[in-house]
């Protein structure tokens, strides 16, 4: 898997779940790679505990690579409401709102693969 960003189906199936922005980079590689899921939903980390059970329920393995790299922090700077959110709650890690919103996904969904006895790797 690779969250937050790389979620781009996501949106198709959920589409509250991921902020839509109009943002790009050079470096993106496709228009998949702008959307990221979008951290002030409860929706967001109640798909995101289904999908992680089931991929662990499927790997046997102890490692659950959870990517998290190549996030658009411009894409997320774009959505008002989830800036106006993030700042509500003291979210900002080095002066940036973004990249204290990054730490805060991260966070929460380290906590919802604890429980599934997995050992979280990232990029």
């Amino acid at each position: 898997m690779d969250v937050p960003a790389h979620t781009k189906s996501w949106g198709e199936a959920f589409p509250a779940m991921v902020v839509h922005c109009k943002h790009s980079t050079a470096s993106a590689q496709s228009a998949s790679d702008i959307p990221a899921l979008n951290p002030s939903r409860n929706l967001t980390f109640a798909v995101v505990a289904r999908v992680l059970a089931a991929v662990a329920a499927v790997f046997p393995d102890e490692y659950l690579h959870l990517g998290a790299d190549e996030v658009r922090l411009a894409c997320w700077e774009e959505d008002g409401d989830l800036m106006a959110w993030a700042r509500s709650k003291g979210l900002t890690k080095g002066g940036s709102v973004a990249k204290g919103i990054f730490d805060y996904f991260e966070e929460r969904v380290l906590g919802l693969v604890e429980p599934l006895g997995k050992r979280v790797v990232l990029w």
